[in-house]
C-alpha cells in the first residue's frame, strides 16, 4: 500500500502536496492534473521529448503483446 495523508484545502481550494510526495514522485513547479470519476490524479509535466520516448516504449509493448498468438481458452 501506498501513503496516505491528510491535508486540507485553503480558502481559495488549493492543497499543499507534502514534501515528502512532491520528492517521491519527482514533482517539479508545475503538474497535470487529471480529474478520474470521483479522483484527482497528480502528474509530473513531461517533455515532448519524455512524451515520444515514453509513446515509443508503449507502441514496443503493444506490439510485442499482439505478436502472441490468442490462447485457445479465450476463444471460446
Amino acid at each position: 500500500m501506498g501513503f496516505m495523508e491528510r491535508v486540507k484545502l485553503d480558502k481559495k481550494g488549493r492543497l499543499t502536496i507534502p514534501a515528502e510526495y512532491k520528492r517521491k514522485l519527482g514533482l517539479g513547479e508545475e503538474v497535470t492534473l487529471i480529474l478520474e470519476e470521483d479522483h484527482l490524479i497528480v502528474c509530473s509535466v513531461a517533455s515532448a521529448e519524455e512524451f515520444k520516448k515514453a509513446s515509443r516504449r508503449l507502441a514496443e509493448e503493444i506490439a510485442k503483446k499482439r505478436r502472441k498468438p490468442i490462447g485457445f481458452e479465450k476463444l471460446f
